[in-house]
């Protein structure tokens, strides 16, 4: 849908990793996005930068500028900042071209590892304060798991 877009035509491999802070991928991707959308210098810009959405297996996540742009409040003498949360990373076949998914991504959809069938279920993440409030655990069976990726070999 714009000139951002990525391996549109072939499928590239995404993993998903609550252990990386942020987005990375494949540099030519990157750097592409960063171009776009420029230096973030200033927190109260983000209104008239993109929403960036990736497409696994067909399903869109889309990401706002208030989900991937870091934001760092102004502490002791430093004003306040702002950093894009995504970054290069060159993984070489045969593991790569991959994108890795993280708490930037995370942050914006609930995700259950299901070991036992190789996937992983993906939802919006429900963030009002009625649900942050709410301590009943989320519980599903194997039939009722969010679509979202299959993986081809097992997840370690």
């Amino acid at each position: 849908e714009n000139d951002a877009a990525y391996n549109s035509d072939l499928r590239c491999k995404a993993a998903v990793d609550t252990g990386t802070s942020l987005i990375t991928g494949p540099s030519e991707a990157i750097n592409k996005l960063q171009d776009m959308m420029g230096q973030v210098t200033n927190c109260e810009d983000l209104s008239a930068m993109p929403t960036v959405t990736f497409m696994i297996d067909g399903i869109k996540y889309p990401l706002t500028p208030e989900q991937y742009v870091l934001q760092f409040p102004a502490e002791d003498s430093q004003p306040a900042s702002c950093l894009l949360g995504f970054k290069a990373l060159d993984v070489p076949p045969p593991r790569g071209p991959l994108w890795v998914l993280g708490d930037v991504f995370l942050r914006g959809y609930f995700s259950v590892f299901d070991r036992s069938k190789s996937r992983i279920g993906l939802t919006v993440a429900d963030v009002s304060p009625s649900a942050v409030n709410d301590p009943t655990p989320y519980s599903a069976t194997q039939e009722e798991l969010p679509v979202g990726i299959d993986t081809d070999d097992p997840i370690v």
